[in-house]
């Protein structure tokens, strides 16, 4: 991974440089901008924001931000971004009860129309939620449950 420095003084954008340094200003020191400027580095010079560039973005987003990859490349096709499959590389794939739960909280029609699965698949990775304490029903909804830590802080 390209080491993460202090920008030049007056820099007002993220840079990605060609010696693997990136440079910040404060506004860009978040994981969206630190994982495009590493795509960059990642990517032929010639690149700059082209297929094989938005496949690796693609992909570093779904490994280290937290996306899905299939909803990116869903999105990205949506909008006429060409990008290069191969580029993306080996991405995880979530489960059901783990898809379910970043739609929380949620109705249970709602969730199987934006998962695209039947209303029986979404009570079953429901009551995996609800057995493991992540969930609970209430009023035809599924609800998060906030965990406690022992000092009384929510997760």
């Amino acid at each position: 991974m390209p080491t993460i420095e202090r920008p030049s003084w007056g820099q007002r954008s993220a840079l990605a440089h060609w010696d693997h340094r990136i440079t910040l200003p404060k506004w860009a020191r978040n994981r969206w901008v630190i994982l495009h400027e590493a795509a960059h580095r990642l990517t032929p010079g010639d690149e700059a924001h082209g297929p094989r560039f938005v496949g690796v973005l693609i992909g570093l987003l779904a490994r280290h931000g937290g996306y899905d990859a299939n909803e990116l490349m869903a999105t990205a096709e949506e909008a006429g971004v060409k990008y290069h499959v191969r580029s993306i590389g080996a991405v995880p794939v979530l489960s059901l009860p783990e898809r379910l739960q970043r739609l929380l909280p949620v109705q249970e029609m709602e969730a199987a129309f934006e998962m695209d699965v039947s209303w029986r698949q979404v009570r079953g990775a429901s009551l995996q939620l609800v057995r493991a304490g992540l969930a609970i029903w209430k009023r035809d909804r599924l609800l998060p449950i906030e965990r406690q830590l022992e000092c009384g802080l929510a997760l």
